[in-house]
């Protein structure tokens, strides 16, 4: 192996730890179990409905309604990557 090789490796992997809030990922989150605040999950739920009731978003309103929320958050970018592994992991035990 050469050495600009196991470099780009070694910078990969210090990527993905950062990406992880340094802490290696090795468990599925089950997201759908999550508790929180009822006042909060109220409120999810308003904004989850009125969302599924609106079909025809267009690529512009969808990444406006995501920069909304991801601003209320007060999300950076390493924190939304972390966030996007947690959902994708989520996710892969629901596929078939």
């Amino acid at each position: 192996m050469k050495r600009h090789e196991l470099i780009n490796i070694i910078n990969e992997e210090i990527a993905k730890e950062i990406a992880n809030d340094g802490k290696i990922m090795n468990e599925i989150y089950d997201l759908e179990h999550v508790k929180y605040s009822p006042s909060v999950r109220k409120q999810v739920d308003n904004l989850v409905n009125a969302i599924s009731k609106t079909p025809n978003l267009s690529k512009n309103q969808v990444a406006s309604i995501l920069n909304d929320i991801i601003f209320a958050l007060g999300l950076n970018k390493t924190q939304i990557t972390m966030y996007m592994s947690m959902i994708k992991q989520s996710r892969k035990k629901y596929d078939f």
